[in-house]
């Protein structure tokens, strides 16, 4: 009986291999032959940084070189990805608007794996070139590690993964997003010692903030090109500060006609237009057409103080008497939002009254950022009497804003430098 049993297993397992054809054992030994990826290594610098929006190439090898590899095969993986979001400080509230909150996960996306070439043409064996895509809304930046997973599936018919190493990548902003400009309104024409002012531009850089509370700060050597069209009305221009000390300067050309009656005081102000262009690593770019606009190193206005209104607030207990050159200044480029683009800036009004002449003190107020109507306000401690006239020249003020450029603390540059002559009259 044993014996019976024994044969008739011979038997059926040799029916079972008479029936399997010669290609059925030739599937399963290739099956068996065909090499796994044992390991992925990442040739090259990988990783580094990125301007947002662009795209970078991960070139690796799969080992062994055999390994039969498809697009599908692929997937990267994003591991300890950290954003920085646009972080708005009060006194920048005005150049920025808050970032919406970006999901790390939607930073990259590979958009392609191919074969790699040499410069023949020639495809190199085992070698392979990746290509992800920088993505997210907002203004903002990302570090993360990426790693490259290789799925394949063994003669067991399971799916197995191999990882590659970490590769760290960085995705800064734009340099639109990453940088702000800023500069006053109106510059005035000449200095004390008769040159012309240099029109000012600053360069400002956004800070980025992460949730743990840690802040980047984007850079202006991010920034490769700085180039600035001047019209022909300008002399100069001068770059070679952006980097050192973060600013750029236009200057007119007190010859060429546009400036000219501006220069001899036929007109109150004049003005034109440069068109300034920076373009980062990644290849974007940020343009301004910045309007130069010039107004006279002097200038004269006519102040009248009715003696009824002043002695009548006097016996009502009022002493203060407001005389708004908002409408005055206006005309010389002095506008309601002159200073809203500068940072780091101060205003220093100095009021030149006689008090032996006037029986008054004097201060200019509303020289706002975000409000600039500029208001003489005389504070009287007796009444006046009608028919005072100052002496030509005796009564002024002298104003000034001086800023400080960005990361430059012991530089203190003027846009705004500018006497103005008052011609104060008591009437009835």
């Amino acid at each position: 009986m044993k014996f019976y049993q024994t044969a008739l297993t011979l038997l059926v397992s040799f029916n079972m291999l008479v029936a399997c054809s010669d290609d059925d054992w030739k599937d399963d030994v290739s099956a068996l032959q065909k090499p796994v990826p044992s390991g992925i290594v990442m040739l090259g610098d990988a990783g580094g940084t990125v301007v947002k929006g662009n795209t970078f190439q991960l070139r690796f090898r799969v080992n062994p070189s055999g390994v039969s590899l498809a697009e599908d095969d692929v997937k990267l993986d994003v591991q300890g990805s950290e954003t920085y979001l646009l972080k708005v400080s009060d006194e920048s509230a005005s150049l920025q608007t808050r970032a919406s909150y970006v999901e790390s996960s939607d930073c990259y996306e590979l958009v392609s794996v191919e074969p790699e070439e040499n410069d023949a043409g020639e495809t190199l064996d085992g070698q392979w070139v990746a290509t992800v895509q920088t993505k997210g809304e907002g203004n903002y930046r990302n570090v993360a590690d990426l790693h490259l997973v290789v799925d394949y599936t063994d003669a067991a018919g399971r799916v197995q993964e191999v990882s590659s190493p970490a590769v760290p990548v960085e995705i800064i902003p734009t340099v639109d997003e990453g940088l702000d400009f800023g500069y006053s309104g109106v510059q005035t024409f000449r200095s004390s010692d008769g040159s012309v002012n240099p029109y000012y531009l600053f360069c400002y850089v956004n800070t980025y903030e992460a949730s743990s509370g840690e802040e980047w700060h984007y850079s202006w050597d991010y920034v490769n090109r700085v180039q600035v069209e001047r019209p022909e009305t300008v002399m100069a221009v001068d770059t070679t500060m952006f980097y050192d000390k973060h600013y750029v300067t236009v200057t007119p050309d007190d010859l060429s006609s546009k400036w000219q009656p501006l220069d001899s005081g036929e007109a109150k102000m004049a003005s034109d237009t440069a068109s300034v262009r920076l373009v980062d690593v990644g290849g974007t770019e940020k343009t301004l057409r910045l309007p130069l606009t010039y107004a006279p190193s002097a200038i004269t206005l006519d102040i009248e103080l009715p003696a009824s209104e002043i002695n009548a607030a006097f016996d009502a207990g009022t002493k203060v008497y407001d005389c708004d050159l908002s409408g005055a200044l206006r005309e010389y480029g002095f506008t309601e939002n002159m200073l809203s683009r500068l940072l780091r800036f101060s205003v220093s009004p100095v009021v030149h009254i006689s008090a032996r002449e006037l029986p008054a003190r004097a201060k200019l107020n509303g020289l706002d950022k975000d409000n600039f109507s500029p208001v003489l306000s005389f504070t009287f401690w007796r009444k006046v009497n009608p028919g005072f006239v100052s002496e030509e020249g005796k009564f002024y003020i002298d104003l000034a804003v001086g800023s400080v450029p960005q990361g430059v603390d012991s530089e203190l540059l003027y846009p705004i430098v500018m006497r103005i002559n008052l011609n104060i009259s008591v009437t009835d």
